[in-house]
């Protein structure tokens, strides 16, 4: 279950899906959410369908992998130092220091 606020809760709910606190009343919420929606066949398909959609386009591979390269070398320049190589923090024996 997916309460209000959760970030997923948009995307569920902008699919058609059920958003419904954990808790037993929203386990009585969804399951009369389930039974009303696997009584058309039709709407259950759509439902499937836009899910996917949302998905495959919220989840794509290659925009995930670009986004994340992008980080990646905003984090690597913002850890570089003067000469332009990366400056890494280590941990060593309870004491902070550099290593390049």
């Amino acid at each position: 279950l997916v309460p209000n606020g959760n970030p997923t809760s948009t995307d569920v709910r902008s699919v058609g899906g059920c958003v419904a606190t954990p808790t037993t009343a929203g386990a009585r919420e969804a399951a009369a959410w389930i039974a009303q929606t696997t009584r058309d066949p039709e709407e259950l398909i759509l439902l499937g369908k836009r899910a996917r959609a949302f998905a495959e386009d919220s989840f794509d591979i290659e925009k995930i992998t670009d986004e994340f390269e992008a980080i990646v070398h905003e984090a690597a320049g913002r850890a570089s130092n003067t000469d332009g190589a990366p400056q890494l923090a280590v941990l060593h024996g309870g004491s902070e220091g550099t290593s390049s």
